[in-house]
């Protein structure tokens, strides 16, 4: 109770006796709450200061520092940051500039182990590797850039392209902006409207597609083929293998050439059959030709007369060499016959003119550049088969992801083709249906189908890192002077 509440006379003093009872300086003084809270206060900033500088130099970890960890690739040297910043105070520089053009790690520190090719031979400037190739997001691949890096360039691909060159000026450019849709979307793949395959080969799909199947040489049943008979892929899942004729053709169009004339000798009769069902040779790169093939007949045909004399003496093999016991040996007559060399000539020249100019040889599907001539036993010439084997080089694919699908819902024209000039590759269109960009689609990022260096150049690796170096993600220092400078292209692309 106030003293003005108990007396009229502390009432009437009470305004002049208030300075003696109230603590006026109770705000000075330390309170034990006071105490305790600024004691845990310096406490707390002392020790997680303590702590941050622990982890700060705490050998081997420096995930302080990074927004993820690095790639799969780089997981061997993830705790050694300087296998890779080799640029002096490169984050702070480009912190305190706010530049991010800065750069804490150089291309050289990345061709130490990299051979960086240039992307084309005509583009304008040059970009660090950095500057695409974005590390510290964790697993992902660092290949795998964002759209805009492509487009930055490719949106206005002239501005951006040296025309120094003669003919330039009018060589078409073609801006791309996006796979799908836009103002500036990605061409066909086939910039004419009616591609031509420039292939020899006379070859009918829609015949060897029949669903009744195929007569097999030496068999009455029929066989029905699949793409996948004649079409496969190589050891990566990625690109069809060339077509051979050993392997895709043989059996079904073998070169059966048999010995003609009359055989008495059992033995030699057999050892015929069995050199009608064993086919000719046949060619085996740009390099043979019809020569080849005659000259491993001959060497057929002779072999065959030196085993069985009978077929060009007349004699059979007991008759020349095994006489009866107790018999004396047979006088050889004074016209022995034709020589083995002279009967193997006659047999290649029937050979040679069921393969080479019939119709059921060579030129059943081989389209015939020069006939042949008399002179000097001249064999007609051939045309090189010429069936190419990468229809798109300047992109990237994988059968082994697609072989899910039906063949024909990429190649649908492959079933009514019946001419080798017919380019049964998918459109654009067809590879739409499925990268298409929504939910239920697969992606459309320029590099799910493009490579940015060098697709056509086979860049090697420095081969010379010893394990600790390449653990340490450092070149040899005998050799890291050597693989400062990216190799250069060594023909232009054309895209």
């Amino acid at each position: 109770m106030l003293p003005s509440q108990r007396d009229a006379k502390s009432a009437s003093e009470y305004p002049k006796s208030l300075s003696n009872w109230l603590e006026l300086d109770y705000f000075r003084r330390p309170r034990r709450l006071k105490r305790v809270r600024g004691l845990l206060t310096w406490v707390v900033l002392l020790g997680s200061s303590a702590l941050i500088a622990a982890i700060t130099w705490l050998p081997g970890n420096r995930q302080i520092y990074q927004a993820a960890s690095v790639s799969t690739a780089h997981a061997l040297f993830n705790e050694d940051c300087q296998a890779c910043h080799d640029a002096k105070f490169g984050t702070a520089k480009r912190l305190l500039s706010g530049d991010n053009a800065v750069r804490s790690v150089t291309d050289e520190a990345c061709l130490r182990c990299h051979a960086g090719d240039v992307h084309h031979v005509r583009q304008v400037g040059k970009s660090a590797c950095v500057s695409c190739h974005h590390e510290h997001q964790g697993l992902k691949a660092m290949a795998r850039v964002q759209d805009s890096h492509c487009t930055s360039c490719h949106a206005d691909l002239k501005s951006h392209t040296d025309t120094t060159k003669p003919g330039d000026a009018d060589r078409p450019f073609r801006d791309v902006t996006t796979f799908l849709g836009g103002d500036r979307p990605h061409p066909p793949f086939f910039l004419s409207e009616n591609p031509q395959d420039e292939g020899t080969i006379r070859f009918n799909h829609q015949a060897h597609m029949n669903p009744d199947g195929l007569l097999v040489a030496g068999s009455l049943e029929r066989k029905t083929l699949r793409c996948t008979d004649c079409h496969q892929t190589d050891d990566a899942g990625r690109y069809m293998r060339p077509i051979n004729y050993p392997i895709h053709c043989r059996d079904c169009h073998p070169l059966n050439v048999q010995v003609f004339g009359s055989i008495t000798e059992l033995a030699a009769s057999e050892e015929a059959d069995r050199f009608r069902n064993e086919p000719a040779a046949h060619p085996n790169g740009p390099r043979e030709g019809p020569e080849t093939v005659r000259a491993i007949l001959r060497d057929r045909f002779i072999r065959f007369a030196l085993q069985f004399p009978s077929v060009h003496t007349g004699r059979t093999r007991s008759e020349k060499s095994h006489p009866l016991p107790g018999r004396p040996k047979p006088v050889a007559a004074a016209n022995p016959g034709r020589s083995a060399a002279d009967w193997a000539e006659q047999q290649l020249g029937e050979a040679s003119r069921l393969l080479f100019e019939g119709a059921g040889g060579c030129r059943y599907c081989h389209r015939v550049s020069a006939e042949s001539s008399g002179e000097a036993d001249r064999l007609p010439k051939f045309e090189l088969p010429n069936i190419n084997t990468r229809w798109f080089p300047h992109s990237v694919f994988s059968h082994e992801r697609h072989r899910s699908l039906d063949c024909r819902q990429c190649h649908a024209q492959s079933a009514e083709s019946r001419l080798t000039s017919d380019v049964l590759m998918p459109t654009i269109q067809s590879c739409q249906q499925c990268h298409n960009g929504k939910t239920q689609g697969a992606r459309t990022d320029c590099v799910e189908c493009h490579a940015y260096h060098a697709p056509h150049e086979t860049r090697d690796s420095p081969r010379n890192l010893a394990i600790q170096d390449f653990l340490r993600g450092q070149a040899h220092p005998s050799s890291a002077k050597a693989h400062q400078v990216a190799p250069q292209l060594k023909t232009p692309l054309n895209d």
